[in-house]
């Protein structure tokens, strides 16, 4: 009798991809050091590959949470 298989499920964390064509770095924090100026989620957004704005919005309003970005209305800079 064989055994039944047994698939093993993988959870990997929520990665934002960095597209390679951009002088940004990889995280949104980075990101938003490099820009120097109070920029948008969208306008952040456009520098990473596959990240949806609103989910990067999420992000920058959780960095903000924790004292290390700044929120000037829709605008957010570190």
């Amino acid at each position: 009798m064989s055994s039944p298989r047994v698939e093993r499920l993988v959870l990997r964390p929520h990665r934002i991809r960095h597209s390679r064509t951009s002088t940004l770095p990889a995280t949104p924090e980075a990101a938003l050091h490099a820009a120097g100026a109070p920029v948008t989620a969208a306008e952040l957004a456009k520098h990473f590959t596959s990240t949806n704005p609103a989910a990067l919005h999420e992000i920058l309003e959780s960095l903000a949470a924790l004292g290390r970005a700044c929120v000037d209305g829709e605008r957010f800079v570190v």
